[in-house]
């Protein structure tokens, strides 16, 4: 448990380091922007590959989604950036309310459209994968989750009530609920920026359903980024 916490952490220290929280409206106007206040979902194009979800860590969205926007915009494939406050207050409320959306985007997808495709960051990485396990994926459709150096906290857990934004350092939670299983026709693969475990494969299966990429522990965290997205959002354009 203080593995975790620690690692947990760790994404606080590394966004404090760049400076403030990173809005999708200042940074990528021209993103269409899905947020927890107003989860209205865009109309797709009957055409697109995919509907593509982009989640954000913890102090948002930053020059790490830059590239990743450009190859999606230039393939004409259809994508929302979702916006939420981040892991620091009421993460439970927030997996409930992505859950919402992702389960929304699944049932009113086109007929032409069969795929959700999660890229999530960091602390994201920790929502989207405790969602993916909550949604009910109609048949001739599939979810996938990509969680790029995710977060070792699920953000299901309960709050301590000492916690605050100014008080990282003391405690961040109570206890965790497990994750369920992965649920029919979804998929999660983890992108880790860690070396393999000694005699282990680059890329294992967990559990079915699931597996972990390993990245190598000299990539770095936001640039893992478009490491993992550029030729995920290549393979969707080749589909057409």
């Amino acid at each position: 448990r203080a593995m975790e916490r620690r690692r947990f952490l760790m994404e606080g220290a590394l966004g404090a380091g760049a400076g403030c929280r990173e809005f999708i409206e200042d940074h990528c106007p021209a993103c269409t922007i899905v947020a927890e206040r107003a989860p209205d979902l865009p109309r797709l194009r009957a055409d697109t590959p995919a509907l593509v979800v982009l989640v954000h860590g913890a102090f948002g969205f930053g020059a790490e989604w830059d590239e990743v926007v450009a190859a999606l915009s230039k393939d004409k494939i259809d994508f929302f950036a979702w916006s939420w406050p981040g892991p620091w207050k009421r993460a439970p409320l927030s997996v409930e309310r992505f859950t919402a959306v992702l389960q929304q985007a699944l049932d009113t997808l086109p007929a032409g459209v069969p795929e959700v495709v999660v890229i999530a960051h960091s602390a994201g990485g920790a929502l989207v994968e405790n969602a993916a396990r909550l949604v009910r994926v109609p048949a001739g459709r599939t979810l996938r989750v990509v969680a790029i150096a995710p977060a070792t906290n699920n953000l299901s857990a309960a709050r301590d009530t000492r916690f605050s934004d100014d008080a990282l350092g003391r405690t961040v939670v109570t206890a965790q609920r497990p994750l369920g299983p992965v649920p029919p026709r979804v998929s999660v693969e983890e992108h880790l920026t860690a070396d393999a475990p000694a005699g282990g494969a680059d890329s294992a299966p967990v559990e079915p359903g699931f597996r972990r990429v390993y990245l190598g522990a000299k990539v770095g965290h936001n640039e893992s980024v478009p490491l993992v997205a550029l030729p995920l959002v290549a393979a969707l354009a080749a589909r057409r």
